[in-house]
């Protein structure tokens, strides 16, 4: 499944950057020898970024605008945004495809991005629209929430405190806030659900059913799928992936009160890009029913387009009926203690 951490890297993850270079640009430059070259539009996005959408992307970009595509990969979403942090005011690229929606605050604080709303823009609902001003549009989405394994666990909890319960001792994986993407939206979700006075409480009561805390999204749920425990921190589309692949409804969503976390990926314009237009270009392909279309199977999240259809896969999972979310200005100043205070908790 194609999955990444989020949390921010050290700079030298900037180091990190592999690069997958499809062509040239219409972009027209002179050497220094004075000779007229191209240059490619510059997307940074994260390692596990899909192949086919980085197909769909260079071949759209070629056919349509005469333009290939420059794709940087960088091994998290925090070395990306350290990167564009780093690099801010350079020039050195036009567009980034993949930073999630907790990141805003920090992209915004820094001024790095420049507005753009995509052509033909259509949100399937209003949460999406996560920026009035047009700096990041959005093009997937999903929920945090727990999974389970319908064969070892027939009988699963029903609410947020039944996950308490002494028969459910050593049968959790959760994943860790301060490593992992969906770890820190897990805890973020914790104190939508439980306020800023609940939310450690919680954590201690759990504490005693949890089989291990990952370092990473991979690890945890590997063991979950090899019947280590059989309950994990995932995403509300994960069960489609069994459906899909394996033809399998064995894993379904625990969605307590129908909610999850959500979490939803952008893409932007820099306000240094070299190649604006284009990159204006590419998020209108971005937010296309056609490009759209490819989320599902390729990203395992929901596309934003509304009339984008979903497989049968998707819509056989139990699916969230709210998308609970923390304003980004508020988690941007209270995240680091919250996270403290966890760490403190978990020893």
């Amino acid at each position: 499944m194609v999955r990444h951490d989020f949390l921010r890297s050290a700079v030298l993850a900037a180091a990190l950057a592999v690069f997958a270079v499809a062509g040239c640009s219409r972009t027209v430059k002179e050497s220094p020898q004075g000779e007229r070259v191209r240059t490619p539009l510059r997307v940074y996005t994260y390692d596990s970024f899909p192949g086919e959408l980085q197909k769909a992307l260079t071949e759209h970009l070629k056919n349509t605008h005469d333009t290939d595509l420059e794709l940087v990969r960088f091994e998290d979403t925090g070395g990306l945004f350290n990167a564009l942090y780093l690099e801010r005011g350079k020039g050195k690229v036009d567009a980034f495809i993949g930073l999630d929606n907790s990141y805003l605050a920090r992209l915004y604080a820094q001024d790095l991005l420049l507005p753009y709303k995509p052509r033909d823009l259509k949100l399937a609902m209003d949460k999406l629209a996560v920026d009035p001003l047009y700096r990041v549009s959005p093009y997937d989405y999903g929920g945090v929430a727990l999974n389970y394994d319908r064969l070892k666990l027939p009988d699963p909890p029903k609410t947020w405190e039944d996950l308490f319960d002494p028969r459910y001792r050593g049968k959790i994986v959760l994943l860790n806030p301060a490593t992992s993407g969906p770890g820190r939206s897990f805890l973020l979700f914790t104190v939508a659900v439980f306020g800023e006075e609940g939310y450690l409480d919680f954590w201690r009561k759990i504490k005693p059913n949890l089989l291990t805390v990952a370092a990473g999204w991979t690890e945890g749920y590997g063991l979950f799928t090899q019947g280590e425990a059989p309950m994990v921190l995932s995403y509300d589309t994960s069960p489609a992936y069994h459906r899909e692949f394996e033809k399998s409804d064995r894993y379904d969503n625990l969605l307590f009160g129908g909610r999850a976390y959500l979490q939803v990926e952008v893409a932007g314009i820099l306000k240094d890009a070299p190649n604006p237009e284009m990159a204006r270009r590419l998020l209108d392909y971005i937010v296309s029913p056609g490009f759209q279309s490819l989320i599902p199977l390729t990203q395992f999240m929901y596309p934003v387009h509304p009339d984008a259809a979903l497989p049968e896969s998707f819509t056989a999972v139990t699916r969230a009926e709210d998308y609970l979310s923390l304003d980004e200005e508020m988690v941007s100043r209270r995240l680091e203690g919250w996270l403290a205070d966890w760490e403190k908790v978990m020893r």
